[in-house]
């Protein structure tokens, strides 16, 4: 099977036996694979820590659980992210094919997304001022890490559902993640456009919210109708599913206000 070769789109029946063997072509997981996964998430715990403490934060004291919880659920991303890459970009130069699933394409994103976050972050570190009251260009740093955010999510899922073949279902999940990411772009209004009677600020953050749950929602519901039609998926892909959960979760957290 080529590389980015397509993904059957129905489900197939296949005997016991056949859901715990690789799939052709996918490397199966090993203790290489996980030491290289350690040590990535190991480096964006201890980037995310150095930054923090760069800005007087740490977990003894003055980090409250939330956090905590989003700072660690971001290195996770982070370092699975990275990882994800790293060993396709091996398997790619060891001649090793593998079939494109939707939990590769989770981690690409998310990966993508929090270097961005932890990109910014290292940026105000680096050049923030503690003297100033306000800084406009500390603002302006994460202003242009939510542009270079979205629209690298919204550029990676269409060049991906553009080349790759997934069931409709995961069509329709991966096109809601695109137009939340649209509505987080209008809601940020680089270009200043003003806002009418019946589309507010209001209304494109409460959209943005629902398109969340809904994506948090789907996600495991779509999983588990393929556990049960056992539809045939790699290691990786289930990874996706548990990174794109963590991710999400933050915010369902911030939503139930805990």
């Amino acid at each position: 099977m080529e590389f980015g070769s397509v993904l059957n789109s129905e489900p197939k029946t296949v005997s016991e036996s056949d859901l715990t063997r690789p799939i052709p072509g996918t490397p199966p997981f090993s203790l290489a694979t996980l030491m290289v996964w350690v040590t990535f998430l190991s480096l964006s715990f201890c980037a995310w820590m150095t930054f923090l403490n760069g800005f007087g934060l740490n977990a003894t004291g003055k980090l409250d659980w939330f956090s905590i919880r989003f700072y660690g659920t971001s290195a996770v991303g982070l370092g699975t992210g990275i990882t994800t890459i790293v060993l396709m970009v091996l398997w790619r130069s060891r001649g090793m094919a593998w079939s494109w699933q939707p939990g590769h394409v989770m981690l690409l994103w998310i990966g993508y997304y929090e270097l961005a976050t932890i990109s910014a972050v290292a940026v105000d570190v680096t050049t923030h001022d503690p003297s100033m009251g306000y800084d406009p260009f500390r603002q302006r740093i994460y202003e242009v890490e939510g542009l270079v955010q979205h629209c690298g999510v919204i550029l990676i899922l269409v060049v991906c559902l553009s080349l790759l073949r997934f069931s409709r279902l995961w069509r329709v999940v991966f096109g809601l993640v695109i137009f939340l990411n649209l509505l987080i772009l209008a809601l940020m209004n680089p270009l200043q456009l003003p806002m009418g009677q019946f589309i507010s600020f209001e209304m494109l953050r409460r959209s943005a919210n629902v398109m969340r749950i809904v994506v948090f929602g789907m996600v495991p519901l779509l999983a588990l109708w393929e556990l049960v039609q056992r539809e045939q998926r790699d290691w990786l892909h289930w990874v996706g599913i548990v990174i794109l959960l963590l991710h999400y979760a933050k915010w369902m957290n911030y939503l139930a206000g805990f």
